[in-house]
């Protein structure tokens, strides 16, 4: 979905943040791992048996960087904001629709390295910004909590059904 772009930001990033340390979760990242090794990015992988675990890495996290050209969520994008973890991603999916630019995170053009690259090293180099876009965010996904979707969805879709006014 973008693994090349979000190995060239990583090599734009690099530089700016002499401590940069890349956290990668989910199955076979082989493609990461091993353009992350020829960077010189130090990285730890993770994969759990149990979803609940990725918890934990979301904790360890400054931001996280979406690279994607194409995506339905991420899943990882609402679970970042709902863990306290700032986004910057590319303009597409979930994060164009919800990420407000500056206020609860920060977006790119798809398939801009250089502006991912950007928008990783303000948030890391601005302490006010990032905490100015974790409260955002984590005050925004409140909205996508399960009941308060469930309710919706029961207001909008079944309830004028149930109740014969559709």
């Amino acid at each position: 979905k973008g693994p090349d772009v979000f190995l060239a930001a990583i090599e734009r990033l690099k530089p700016r943040v002499p401590d940069l340390f890349v956290l990668l979760t989910g199955p076979a990242r082989g493609y990461l791992k091993a353009g992350l090794e020829r960077l010189g990015v130090p990285y730890a992988h993770h994969h759990f048996d149990d979803y609940r675990a990725v918890v934990q890495c979301y904790h360890a996290l400054d931001l996280y960087l979406i690279a994607s050209r194409v995506e339905g969520g991420p899943q990882a994008f609402l679970e970042s904001w709902a863990t306290g973890v700032p986004v910057v991603s590319t303009r597409m999916g979930m994060p164009a629709d919800l990420i407000e630019h500056g206020r609860n995170g920060l977006l790119a053009d798809v398939e801009d390295a250089d502006g991912l690259a950007e928008a990783a090293a303000a948030l890391l180099h601005d302490p006010a910004l990032r905490e100015r876009c974790r409260t955002a965010a984590l005050a925004d996904v409140r909205a996508y909590a399960w009941p308060v979707i469930a309710r919706r969805y029961y207001d909008t879709l079944y309830r004028p059904v149930l109740e014969g006014t559709a």
